[in-house]
């Protein structure tokens, strides 16, 4: 994480500590750690919001962020592509 536009996946089953890890490793490399927490009306639009907020907050500082997305947040599977490059 520490190394510049570093990324990783965690992949495991539930309840072994993917969350707990990853929030860890947030204050140990002093990111900002970001999530988005869907509602019950929460939709595409409020999705590309949330990442946009993510995406400025992350170029505007010169500070580490890091973007914590579970499985569990993912109410519909559109999300994760855009059907503009497809």
């Amino acid at each position: 994480m520490r190394q510049q536009r570093g990324h990783f996946i965690l992949v495991g089953v539930g309840g072994s500590g993917k969350k707990s890890l990853s929030e860890l490793g947030a204050v140990l490399s002093s990111a900002r750690l970001m999530k988005i927490e869907p509602q019950k009306k929460y939709g595409k639009k409020e999705f590309r919001i949330d990442i946009f907020n993510i995406m400025v907050a992350s170029a505007s500082s010169n500070a580490h962020v890091m973007f914590l997305f579970p499985d569990t947040d993912i109410i519909q599977e559109g999300y994760l592509f855009n059907p503009l490059l497809l």
